[in-house]
């Protein structure tokens, strides 16, 4: 039996779907007297013309083919709301967030989002609303009437208003522009300003350069907003963090460890007083050893003198210290220093995307006879040097070689993955392009033209040769990059076709071993009702697993592999916000794109003529 996961009819790409209004989520009253102040920032009135005025033309119930009433945002001098209106204005801005996200061009919308943010002297928040409308509008005079205000509001970049400035004078403002601490946004329209200023095509073909790859390989991130908590209530971690529950979180956090604790009672009591003592451990790092004491209480086992059980219970009773660390395996090593999943505070959503969290999922290896005969017919790939095609690697410098290629505008640069879609293609071709492909997509944004080339989300049941890592590798990064892209996929229905592939005991133990980690990262970006479900029904198999190790198998590699396992289904009871995180991530990465595709437009011999023409033309366009 074949299953096609199909996209919902809720899929904005769907050609059933309709744009969502949103006009029964319109609240009257306070919010009233919110709009009337920014419809009189903009020179009306709230009720002003046809279909709702300032309301229609600007709030989330917009008509999506109805050209915007334009005005320029003022950063510094929007009505100041009060206290209540402000309260008002974050919610009216979080709806916005939650339009934008689905409706990423509505240039409307983010004027709104701009006016909201000036009003609650959100000014880095207002230029980006701003400078997003703009873009859409293809308003080179507005983008630019726009930075300079921003400049004037900022004694650092105030001599950008200054047409003759000395040389000794214009370093030091470059200077002030390239603070590493700046946003990639204002980094990029402070250069553009510069360009402009003094007419200097070098600096604008650098500001292009970089905005064109989205800054990657920099440490300059995009802008996250802050004045409305876009999409949910963000954490401290930022928009590009995943964002563990803490101890405020306790009651939502005890819940998942009790169900945790239930679903280990499929072993027997050796192996999980085991995996009570790790899961303690973890859990004192993420929170607090209080907390953690009382989540989870220990069970007194006294296992037999020199069994397996005994001697990786005297290996957590020395937690931190390893006992004899230079003596042990390198299965051993890594259990140890994964047993807390500290790195899991740090790991971005684009490593969590790709599951890069402590090694890589698969490695293209150029002399692999059955990928070189993939690459044969491509030129341009097979005569890529060594650094940009290494002999063997993650796949990264290959993907990066590809977007050049992309950049370049090559109409060979999507061959690859134009052959993996073909019938003829093996399953191997067509995991390691969806690999490539999402490398792409997390490094350099969900663009357009990478859309068409994610595979049919397609799972053959009736399959009877056995799963390895291709296989889960490519419906996960499947599943990944219909994320990334908004398509609706049935999670419940991926996942338990997933999860019913991986192996049991007592065959198959390293086909699971190689899947399972995977999966499991996969598994947490799920944002289906049923996800508690289906890690559940993960830990039960790797328990049953870990008493196989210990109880039949006694080997205590395998059995450091198992344990590793189960200190990533630990670390998922405080996983809960990763699904509502993802969507403030997708946020980011689709606004990212479009400031990208600002930066291509001009990424040519006369990109800085033409950019320059464009201002001159603009009717908003007043010079400083």
């Amino acid at each position: 039996m074949i299953v096609e996961l199909t996209l919902d009819e809720a899929d904005p790409h769907h050609p059933a779907a309709k744009p969502r209004t949103g006009a029964e989520e319109e609240p009257e009253g306070l919010l009233a007297g919110v709009l009337r102040k920014v419809a009189a920032f903009f020179g009306g009135e709230a009720n002003e013309g046809g279909g709702g005025g300032w309301r229609a033309a600007a709030a989330p119930s917009f008509q999506r083919h109805q050209k915007p009433a334009r005005g320029k945002v003022n950063l510094t001098g929007a009505p100041t709301f009060s206290e209540t209106e402000a309260t008002s204005a974050r919610d009216e801005l979080r709806k916005l967030d939650r339009h934008l996200l689905a409706h990423i061009d509505d240039t409307a919308a983010w004027r709104r989002r701009a006016a909201l943010s000036a009003g609650l002297k959100a000014v880095s928040s207002a230029l980006v609303g701003a400078g997003t409308a703009a873009i859409l509008d293809h308003d080179e005079g507005e983008l630019l009437n726009t930075t300079m205000q921003f400049a004037e509001t900022d004694p650092r970049f105030r001599s950008l208003l200054t047409p003759n400035l000395t040389s000794l004078k214009r370093g030091a403002l470059l200077a002030s522009i390239r603070n590493v601490h700046l946003d990639a946004e204002f980094h990029y329209l402070l250069h553009l300003a510069f360009a402009w200023r003094f007419r200097d095509a070098d600096i604008f073909r650098q500001a292009i350069d970089a905005m064109r790859t989205g800054y990657a390989g920099s440490e300059r991130t995009f802008h996250a907003f802050r004045d409305g908590q876009v999409i949910s209530g963000t954490r401290p971690e930022g928009a590009n963090r995943i964002g563990l529950m803490t101890p405020a979180d306790e009651p939502r956090i005890r819940m998942n460890v009790n169900n945790f604790l239930l679903r280990m009672g499929c072993a027997s009591i050796q192996p999980v007083a085991l995996v009570r003592q790790q899961f303690r451990i973890l859990l004192s790092a993420h929170l607090t050893p209080e907390l953690a004491n009382k989540l989870v209480s220990p069970i007194a086992v006294t296992p037999a003198p020199g069994s397996l059980v005994a001697r990786k219970k005297a290996d957590l009773d020395h937690w931190p210290h390893l006992p004899e660390s230079e003596r042990r395996t390198a299965a051993t090593r890594r259990w140890f220093d994964t047993l807390t999943m500290e790195k899991i505070r740090e790991i971005s959503l684009d490593d969590m995307f790709t599951g890069a969290l402590y090694r890589p999922t698969f490695l293209f290896t150029r002399a692999d006879p059955e990928f070189a005969a993939e690459l044969r017919s491509i030129s341009w790939m097979t005569a890529l040097p060594d650094t940009e095609f290494p002999p063997v690697s993650d796949g990264k410098p290959l993907a990066e070689a590809i977007y050049r290629r992309y950049l370049a505008r090559a109409s060979d640069w999507s061959a690859y993955f134009r052959l993996a879609l073909g019938r003829g293609a093996t399953l191997h071709h067509k995991a390691r392009a969806q690999r490539l492909l999402l490398l792409m997509v997390t490094r350099f944004g969900p663009q357009k033209d990478f859309e068409p080339l994610i595979e049919p989300l397609v799972i053959d049941l009736g399959r009877q040769s056995p799963w390895d890592l291709y296989n889960l590798t490519l419906y996960c990064d499947i599943y990944r990059l219909s994320l990334a892209f908004r398509r609706k996929v049935d999670e419940q229905r991926l996942f338990n076709a997933l999860l019913a592939r991986l192996p049991e005991p007592p065959h198959g133990w390293s086909d699971f071993r190689d899947a399972a980690e995977h999966f499991i990262l996969c598994l947490f970006l799920n944002g289906s009702q049923v996800r508690r479900f289906q890690l559940d029904r993960m830990l039960e198999r790797t328990m049953r697993w870990l008493d196989q190790a210990l109880q039949v198998v006694q080997d205590e590699t395998m059995v450091d592999e198992i344990l590793t396992l189960l200190s990533f289904l630990e670390v998922g009871t405080l996983a809960d916000l990763v699904p509502e995180n993802i969507e403030q991530h997708q946020f980011q990465e689709r606004r990212r794109t479009l400031w990208m595709d600002h930066a291509r437009r001009f990424a040519t011999p006369n990109g800085f003529q033409d950019w320059l023409q464009q201002i001159d033309r603009s009717p908003h366009f007043k010079p400083i």
